[in-house]
């Protein structure tokens, strides 16, 4: 069987989710995950199994929010929001790296995840020098900067 997800990602079928098994045989019994091949690929995944047959197939999608939190105070002391005395800054900068076709999946293509930090792959990389010298479309602010001088 194959399912294709267009947003998200398909949860582990090996384990009990919220108390449902994800494979089922013709008794309505879960198949042994000893049977049972999964193959993923991209926003795709092939579920089949070695001995007997799929009867019932539950997937089950989730998605990954992103929330920023920020302290009432910077690191400078300067206050962000102070409840008390209705005290609040009307804008934040934030300068971050996104990635264009991001699909609420632990990935982020064009970069690499380490930790908490994302970090611009080898291709992402190339791309840039490629466009360095190229002032009106340079990705990267101070990739553009550095060629200025």
């Amino acid at each position: 069987m194959t399912f294709r997800s267009g947003f998200g990602t398909v949860q582990n079928i090996e384990q009990l989710v919220n108390g449902v098994c994800s494979v089922l045989g013709k008794d309505g019994f879960s198949i042994d995950s000893k049977n049972v091949t999964t193959n993923r690929l991209d926003d795709e995944i092939k579920v089949a199994t070695i001995d007997d047959k799929i009867y019932g197939l539950r997937l089950f999608v989730s998605e990954v929010e992103q929330i920023l939190v920020f302290d009432n105070t910077t690191s400078f002391g300067d206050v962000v929001y102070e409840p008390k005395f209705n005290v609040r800054q009307d804008r934040i900068r934030l300068s971050t790296a996104i990635s264009s076709d991001w699909k609420g999946r632990l990935d982020a293509p064009g970069f690499v995840i380490t930790d908490n930090r994302l970090i611009p792959s080898f291709d992402t990389q190339v791309e840039d020098i490629r466009h360095t010298y190229d002032v009106e479309r340079s990705l990267s602010l101070s990739l553009r900067d550095h060629a200025r001088h």
